[in-house]
């Protein structure tokens, strides 16, 4: 029988804890999350998700520079409509 691995990370959003079994992912939970799963006999993997954690911080890292660039379209947008240069 399989261990439940599990590893939290830290993201934008608050900690994000990850578990599953055989490099199989099947939970992502979220701080003060409802429906938390049980998490008896769940191990520690520090090292487990790997590939679903470069996932995640790829998809916080392109969310975050979506938001600057819509930031400075903007403010852009807004100071062209004024009549002020950029």
């Amino acid at each position: 029988m399989s261990v439940m691995q599990f590893r939290t990370v830290d993201s934008p959003v608050g900690p994000l804890t990850l578990a599953g079994k055989d490099h199989r992912l099947m939970h992502l939970v979220m701080l003060d999350q409802s429906n938390d799963p049980s998490r008896g006999g769940w191990q520690r993997g520090d090292d487990a998700f790997s590939g679903a954690v470069e996932q995640l911080e790829g998809y916080f890292e392109a969310s975050a520079k979506s938001s600057t660039s819509s930031l400075i379209w903007s403010e852009h947008a807004s100071s062209a409509g004024s009549g002020k240069r950029c």
